[in-house]
């Protein structure tokens, strides 16, 4: 492949040594390596990945008993977080270069992770280790990335993916997490025809998002007294802000620490829809040790919204919004 060529017709393409250092990566994992992690899931059936139907059941029975619970999912951004452990080998330039990436993306300032790559690498691996279920990239669509054309290739999401197929070797052998299952990193969108009914079971709701409309929206979409609803607020991810106007958002960590001591005040054990990027997986690890139920939702209150977004298409919307 033409390293020149990589990422040449999408935003920022990579630098020469980035590009190298990519093609080094991807010979020391070819998709031969990702067809054998395929039939490795496909031999552990009761391990996942679990469809929406049974997660909401399990979603429910944990919402029934008051049983804490973590459900996250790590994808194309939080996959790159996973590349900060040395055990994956990610060239040191690649792996700066797409947490920068990630960095702007959710924060608006590419230092945001590096300066602070040791938590963010510990706050990954703690909301894996927390989770009942996780989301983990599809392997049949990480093989499919590598037959895209180098000018296609987007680096940063690929090997986000790949890093997330690539740990799922991992989950599947540490005990560890041998009580907890897999799932799509697209079960917050398999989940919308059961949110209703999850919603109804619980006692209280609380909503960690950027839109403080989402209560009364919740509230009167699903038929739900708005008293059960309270709304901690995050600060705009970045990536809705036009590049010119993007800065800091300071999300991390001043909105962090305000976040978190909000759901550590919460009175009543609640089912906690989460909605804040990469620091929405620490908040479900702190809200399953806080004694609540936690749904990493991502881009779900801009469907129930209305807002056109994340690629999704305005049928997908308005088949969904509330």
């Amino acid at each position: 492949m033409t390293q020149g060529a990589l990422g040449s017709k999408l935003w920022g393409p990579p630098s020469q040594i980035v590009a190298a250092e990519f093609h080094q990566f991807s010979e020391k994992y070819p998709v031969e390596k990702f067809r054998q992690i395929a039939e490795l899931i496909a031999s552990n059936p009761d391990r996942g990945p679990i469809g929406p139907a049974l997660l909401a059941q399990t979603i429910l029975e944990k919402i029934k008993s008051g049983t804490p619970a973590s459900f996250v999912r790590s994808s194309d951004g939080e996959g790159n977080l996973l590349g900060l452990d040395p055990k994956f080998c990610v060239p040191e330039t690649l792996s700066t270069w797409c947490v920068d990436r990630i960095s702007y993306i959710h924060f608006g300032e590419g230092s945001v992770v590096t300066e602070a790559k040791d938590f963010f690498r510990t706050l990954i691996f703690d909301a894996i280790r927390q989770s009942d279920v996780l989301g983990l990239p599809e392997i049949h669509r990480v093989e499919e990335m590598f037959l895209v054309p180098d000018p296609n290739v987007d680096v940063r999401a690929v090997m986000g993916n790949r890093l997330g197929a690539l740990f799922c070797e991992e989950f599947l052998a540490d005990p560890v997490y041998a009580d907890k299952k897999l799932a799509s990193p697209w079960f917050n969108r398999q989940l919308l025809p059961h949110y209703a009914e999850i919603l109804k079971e619980a006692r209280s709701i609380a909503v960690v998002s950027t839109y403080d409309s989402l209560p009364d929206k919740l509230s009167s979409g699903f038929n739900i007294e708005r008293s059960k609803f309270e709304w901690i607020a995050v600060p705009t991810q970045a990536v809705f802000v036009p590049t010119k106007e993007r800065k800091d958002t300071r999300h991390y960590p001043e909105g962090m620490d305000k976040i978190l001591a909000d759901i550590r005040s919460l009175e009543e054990k609640s089912v906690i829809l989460v909605a804040a990027g990469l620091l929405g997986k620490h908040y479900c690890t702190v809200a399953k040790e806080c004694g609540h139920v936690a749904i990493d939702i991502g881009s779900i209150p801009e469907i129930w919204l209305g807002i056109e977004a994340r690629g999704l298409s305005a049928g997908f919307i308005d088949r969904w919004k509330l």
